[in-house]
């Protein structure tokens, strides 16, 4: 083999061998060269993949809906007559059964504590979607404040509403119009409320797709009245007609146009807070015997701008009785730690021990949680 060809084949093979290096070892020119952290495959991509946009990193959903109840402290017939008395009702411990007045709404506390458990935390009747349990509050002592919040709840604090002078009720439902700032937390689509007097038998989620709750706007060719506030340009507000007696139809007869204000759904706005206080403000609107049932029941009416609607009966019922439980009532609205109230007639006593029932299971569960 002549020497040219030998000089031909030797850099043949120079050339192969420092393509070989350069695929294996990652072996690099030197006018090529990069800094140590760009020598491997894998800082490479590391880094293209750092220079690139970043995912929008969606943040966790706060929930549509939730449950809300009204607290108010011992004020009018809720006066508790001693220190003694209103620390029997703050741990559930008391000793005997009241009667109506004025030592049987400080229960309302207690109650407002076992319709919690049964929301957030009983098996049988909690929420399946987690859902908030809220308790908007009126001057409600920390103490308390701190015990609902311990137990789970949400406890929102807010400015009391004085009744006007031409509102004149029954002495336990002085004050009651403040309920209505349930209608101001509006970071939900949907809430329901829940007076605290009520024994849960299953869960309550599913009421939030009731076709019932589903928000509309105003009946389009009527308009509130000239002294009152601007309607919403949308609203919901859903219940089931309040009862008069244990004797009554269930289903309840569909004509039934007076609802309920202990047990209702509804889409929270300022707007239409803003028009119900417009209201309470004008004298003889509405009849002031059932204060916050009445306004809502005039707000609300049939032939209004903003008819209420209905969901299905079974969410709830008044009046109740062992008939109602055994057709599949989801909600009984009575206040069981009354004695009066858990009688044999219409199975009374049957579901009154249910709720004293939820009331031991709470005390039981709060007690060993705190112990923990």
């Amino acid at each position: 083999m002549g020497l040219p060809h030998f000089r031909f084949l030797f850099l043949v093979l120079v050339t192969a061998i420092g393509l070989i290096g350069i695929t294996t070892f990652n072996l690099k020119p030197p006018r090529y060269e990069q800094s140590p952290k760009e020598t491997t495959f894998g800082s490479t991509v590391s880094s293209v993949l750092s220079s690139l946009p970043k995912p929008f990193a969606k943040p966790a959903a706060s929930p549509k809906h939730a449950f809300v109840a009204f607290l108010e402290d011992f004020s009018g017939a809720n006066k508790a007559e001693d220190e003694g008395e209103e620390d029997a009702y703050y741990t559930g411990n008391f000793l005997s059964n009241p009667t109506r007045g004025s030592s049987a709404d400080p229960f309302l506390f207690l109650a407002t504590r076992v319709l919690g458990y049964q929301l957030m935390h009983a098996p049988s009747t909690r929420s399946t979607k987690s859902l908030p349990f809220i308790v908007v509050c009126s001057e409600v002592s920390e103490r308390k404040r701190r015990r609902l919040e311990k137990d789970g709840a949400i406890v929102v604090e807010v400015e009391k509403i004085p009744d006007p002078e031409w509102l004149k009720t029954r002495q336990q439902w002085q004050g009651v119009m403040t309920k209505l700032r349930v209608f101001q937390q509006e970071q939900y689509e949907k809430l329901l409320f829940i007076d605290a007097d009520m024994l849960i038998v299953r869960p309550l989620d599913d009421i939030f797709e009731d076709n019932g709750t589903m928000i509309a706007p105003p009946v389009s060719n009527l308009t509130g009245e000239v002294d009152e506030a601007a309607l919403p340009s949308s609203y919901m507000l859903a219940g089931q007609a309040q009862q008069g007696s244990r004797e009554h139809p269930y289903p309840p007869p569909p004509d039934e146009d007076w609802f309920c204000s202990g047990f209702f759904v509804f889409k929270p706005s300022q707007t239409i807070f803003d028009h119900y206080m417009s209201i309470v403000n004008i004298e003889g609107r509405f009849d002031p015997f059932y204060p916050d049932q009445n306004l809502l029941n005039y707000a609300h009416r049939w032939d209004g701008p903003m008819p209420w609607t209905k969901f299905n009966y079974t969410w709830t019922t008044t009046f109740p009785t062992i008939k109602e439980y055994n057709m599949g009532a989801a909600s009984l609205h009575e206040k069981y730690w009354l004695e009066q109230f858990r009688v044999e007639e219409f199975g009374q006593n049957i579901l009154g021990n249910m709720w004293l029932n939820a009331k031991a299971e709470m005390i039981d569960f709060y007690t060993r949680r705190d112990a923990q």
